[in-house]
């Protein structure tokens, strides 16, 4: 009989478990409607949580998702945590909420920055946003529409095309540092490249000379050094 291997890969599956519901006295058929439930929830709290209800491509909510909870003037959001029911729930579109306890509905610079990376990840995994709304605290009626102030708009994304611009950050072997430094910097965009030569085109120049002999240099010690080692290895040194 074959041993039994010794070693083992654990497979585990991820799934969602419902909660209580929240209930509505007219029918909830569009994101909107939800968005009035959640409000009612969310006009008594004391701290900020962030959540997303997830669309089906008809435009009926499939569920809604806390996906933070924080203080009184602000909650910690993970694009990976707020977009993780989403994915798990097939849906075609999002749309975000979150409450301001002190009734202040003026979006801050965390909320805007929020925003403008969920609209690039979901524009990468090609999931539709439909607005992201604040709620204001206490006032159930009272809130802020990123869409309807005309200032929610997705972000095109641009993908490499030339296997050569794909960078791995990080991911260089020891001992070929040089090397992926000077693939790093030839790896610049032709935009890039205009835009320094026309903001300091000496200065450009001169950094390159200063680059390339500080490769060059160092590729010269690792030469003398690999040297050095070979001497002492026969005796020599």
């Amino acid at each position: 009989m074959a041993k039994a291997a010794k070693y083992k890969l654990e497979q585990v599956a991820i799934r969602m478990v419902k909660e209580p519901p929240l209930y509505s006295d007219t029918p909830i058929i569009t994101a909107q409607d939800a968005v009035g439930v959640i409000a009612k929830a969310l006009s008594d709290y004391d701290r900020e949580v962030f959540g997303v209800i997830n669309v089906k491509a008809d435009g009926r909510p499939a569920n809604m998702n806390i996906a933070s909870m924080g203080t009184v003037s602000g909650s910690l959001v993970s694009t990976r945590e707020v977009l993780k029911s989403t994915i798990l729930s097939n849906v075609d579109r999002v749309l975000f909420f979150h409450n301001h306890p002190s009734g202040n509905l003026h979006p801050s610079k965390q909320d805007i920055q929020m925003t403008d990376k969920l609209l690039t990840a979901c524009g990468v995994m090609d999931i539709g946003v439909m607005d992201h709304i604040i709620l204001g605290g206490g006032n159930e009626k009272e809130y802020y529409s990123f869409l309807e102030k005309g200032v929610l708009t997705v972000p095109e994304i641009f993908y490499k095309s030339n296997i050569d611009e794909l960078d791995f950050a990080g991911k260089a072997c020891e001992g070929r540092e040089i090397q992926y430094a000077e693939s790093r910097y030839c790896r610049r965009t032709d935009g890039e490249k205009q835009k320094a030569g026309e903001s300091a085109p000496e200065q450009g120049r001169n950094e390159r000379v200063s680059v390339k002999g500080k490769l060059e240099g160092n590729r010269g010690k690792v030469e003398i050094e690999k040297g050095k080692g070979k001497g002492r290895d026969r005796g020599l040194g």
